[in-house]
């Protein structure tokens, strides 16, 4: 069987009206689905810096920074450890199992640095922010007692999202318009 690209081009072409509204049609089901369907999450960010004993002393070397590197890996574990997760429950007084906030909040050390970037998702802005900074304060106590820091200082507090950080309309969109578009050229 010979295939010509000309002519498969030529029949695509005549019926470009149909794959295009197609496109248009899972574009617009996407922006529905998106809007009716999905629940908007908002991300509050809070950021800490770690100053551990050895940096009081002038002299740091190339083992002292790489030994905070290390240590900045422990402090991101420290984050989502139950001690911490149940003192934040606690203290806000929520109505969920440690589980439950484990999975609203994400970690991350920044590259080369000791500063713990703590992102906390909420349906609530609000509920995010003050999470978020609960969070911060909970780690802040665990860090200097467990891991025996000097003092774990606020870079930012727990910001108020204005927007919603997911779900992303116009990404589901174009989404929807490309699935709508090669699904009929399938058919």
């Amino acid at each position: 069987i010979t295939i010509d690209l000309t002519e498969v081009i030529f029949e695509l072409w005549s019926k470009i009206h149909i794959i295009l509204l197609s496109g248009i049609l899972l574009a617009l089901l996407a922006f529905v689905g998106t809007k009716l369907l999905l629940v908007p999450m908002y991300t509050s960010v809070t950021k800490v810096y770690v100053l551990s004993k050895q940096d009081s002393n002038t002299n740091v070397t190339f083992n002292d920074l790489q030994a905070g590197n290390q240590l900045t890996k422990d402090y991101v574990e420290l984050v989502k450890s139950r001690p911490v997760l149940e003192q934040v429950i606690a203290v806000l007084n929520l109505d969920m199992d440690t589980e439950e906030l484990e999975n609203m909040i994400t970690v991350e050390a920044q590259t080369d640095t000791r500063i713990i970037v703590i992102n906390v998702e909420n349906e609530n802005p609000k509920t995010a922010k003050e999470i978020a900074d609960a969070v911060r304060e909970a780690i802040s106590i665990q860090i200097t007692e467990i891991m025996d820091a000097d003092s774990v200082n606020t870079v930012e507090d727990g910001s108020l999202p204005k927007e919603p950080s997911s779900p992303n309309t116009l990404k589901n969109m174009v989404f929807g318009a490309m699935l709508g578009t090669v699904s009929y050229t399938h058919l």
